[in-house]
């Protein structure tokens, strides 16, 4: 034990020795001095807490496992979406993205060590096992998540594709048993019916399919005229090009980019004029997320479109794949996308009109939270001046 912790103070002090060197080469070059917060700062404080849990741990210690677990919580700080595979588990990710298993409707996202479900679509087979949104996943057929990532939840799913897995969920403090059948569900992208003389675009999806959908709908003889109310409310993931085509149904001209750095990749621009141009108020809550929040964001700043409910999550971006001198892998967002004011999507969108339990009157106290954002939003619809009256 005495040799390994000789060695591994060796290999730091090493380490330690040449990086500092290289920063204060870098300072002498640009001679500047070294700054409070430098990136040797922090390796120093990061060598110091390794070498005291190497010594004064409980039980003695695994450098690999250690610095395993370090590489983990570095990508989980970055966002939900960034994830480290460590070099044993690249075979097993590379086949999990080639098997994708079944869209059973279910969003997961796993933050600061804990899987919950982001978002249940309309009607499908996850809503129908009676999963719902902000449920935490605690066990996958008696599997424990605590050390699973989203991907070998995913993979999990993928092998019992035609059948059914047992889950575990914690639902306000109250364990909840389900099972999920694996098999994807037929539901149509967007829905138009009309509430309380108001028309109402339910969306659930935003994949390929979704603009043609809308169109169709928005064209019908049905189609309505002067106001409509789009819902986005626990809509995740799906595409973003799918998205800025969807919005172009609604405006006209630049639309959006795609940005990493600072820099533009990709702009986003619909030629055509909109086939909708009357007012809109948008739905949206805290489980509207990626494209669905671009979609958002587009409406609120290319159509003018209203927004109730709840922030948004704050994220949409393109996830990039890096392979590491280690033959692990870095899932890193590499870009963000944007709305047509240039500013990316990294961040909650904040709604025009925010709802909450508490702003329920006596003659609404038995609505619950969607229901209310539901009829605000009616509200603001059919009488825009409703902002000006909450401001004052």
């Amino acid at each position: 034990m005495i040799k390994h912790r000789v060695r591994f103070l060796l290999v730091s002090l090493t380490v330690g020795v040449l990086l500092a060197g290289g920063s204060l080469l870098a300072v002498v070059d640009r001679q500047e001095e070294p700054e409070p917060d430098s990136f040797y700062k922090y390796l120093s404080v990061f060598t110091e807490v390794l070498g005291l849990v190497r010594q004064t741990y409980v039980e003695e210690t695994d450098v690999d496992s250690l610095m395993e677990g370090a590489f983990e919580g570095a990508a989980d700080a970055l966002d939900a979406f960034s994830v480290y595979i460590p070099p044993a588990d690249v075979p097993r990710y590379q086949a999990a993205r080639q098997d994708q298993p079944p869209d059973t409707g279910l969003f997961l996202i796993r933050d600061r060590g804990w899987v919950y479900v982001s978002s249940v679509t309309d009607g499908s087979t996850a809503e129908q096992a009676g999963i719902e949104a902000g449920d935490l996943v605690a066990q996958v057929d008696d599997e424990p998540t605590r050390e699973l990532q989203v991907w070998e939840i995913e993979a999990l799913l993928a092998a019992k594709a035609g059948g059914e897995v047992q889950l575990e969920l914690l639902r306000q403090g109250e364990t909840v048993e389900v099972t999920l059948p694996v098999q994807a569900t037929d539901t149509a992208p967007a829905s138009l019916q009309e509430i309380d003389g108001v028309s109402l675009l339910r969306i659930t999806q935003i994949t390929s399919e979704t603009e043609a959908t809308v169109r169709d709908l928005l064209t019908s003889p049905e189609a309505p005229a002067g106001e409509l109310l789009v819902d986005l409310r626990g809509v995740a993931g799906g595409d973003p090009q799918a998205a800025y085509d969807v919005a172009g149904l609604f405006a006209s001209g630049p639309l959006g980019s795609l940005q990493s750095q600072g820099r533009v990749e990709r702009e986003f621009v619909a030629d055509q004029q909109p086939i909708w141009q009357g007012r809109l108020v948008v739905l949206a809550d805290r489980t509207t997320l990626g494209a669905a929040e671009l979609l958002v964001l587009v409406l609120k700043e290319g159509s003018g479109a209203r927004l109730v409910g709840e922030a948004t999550y704050g994220w949409a971006g393109r996830s990039d794949l890096i392979p590491l001198s280690s033959g692990g892998l870095l899932v890193l967002t590499g870009a963000f996308y944007a709305g047509p004011e240039g500013q990316i999507l990294d961040g909650a969108i904040e709604p025009d009109l925010r709802v909450t339990i508490r702003d329920r009157t006596l003659a609404e106290k038995d609505l619950t939270l969607e229901e209310l954002m539901l009829r605000r939003g009616i509200e603001l619809l059919l009488e825009p001046e409703l902002l000006d009256r909450v401001a004052a």
